[in-house]
């Protein structure tokens, strides 16, 4: 599963009484054959991993494997498992309140709107653009 923006729903935010908590939430689900890589595979799978994330903070000097000591790093590689993942399906999930009514949606989404945190004005987005129709 990877999630996308995600944003709590106080059941104080509706007008609705003898409401719950909630979440709303952005995902995808991917089903397929998975399996164990060799430790050569997960070496390269880590220094790809870093150098992409690296290379976001530039002008940093990027943060290499070279940096640590190699009996550091076989010590820590022996503590990780490598997975790959051949992916066969993917299948979207979206909980944005579409339960609720329209005037219930349009509140929540204001409320989340308001909210500092970019999860909640992401989920807020969403959920205006499927309640105008729009996709998201």
């Amino acid at each position: 599963m990877v999630t996308g923006p995600d944003a709590y729903v106080s059941p104080d935010w509706y007008a609705a009484a003898d409401q719950v908590p909630t979440w709303n939430y952005v995902s995808v689900e991917a089903e397929g054959p998975v399996r164990v890589m060799e430790r050569e595979e997960t070496t390269v799978l880590l220094d790809d991993l870093a150098a992409h994330f690296e290379a976001g903070l530039a002008p940093k000097p990027a943060w290499t494997r070279a940096k640590m000591a190699p009996a550091r790093f076989e010590a820590m590689l022996s503590a990780i498992v490598g997975y790959e993942m051949r992916v066969e399906r993917l299948i979207g999930v979206a909980k944005l309140s579409q339960n609720k009514p329209a005037d219930e949606i349009a509140r929540v989404s204001a409320r989340l709107a308001e909210r500092p945190d970019e999860g909640a004005i992401q989920i807020a987005a969403k959920m205006r653009a499927i309640q105008g129709g729009a996709a998201a």
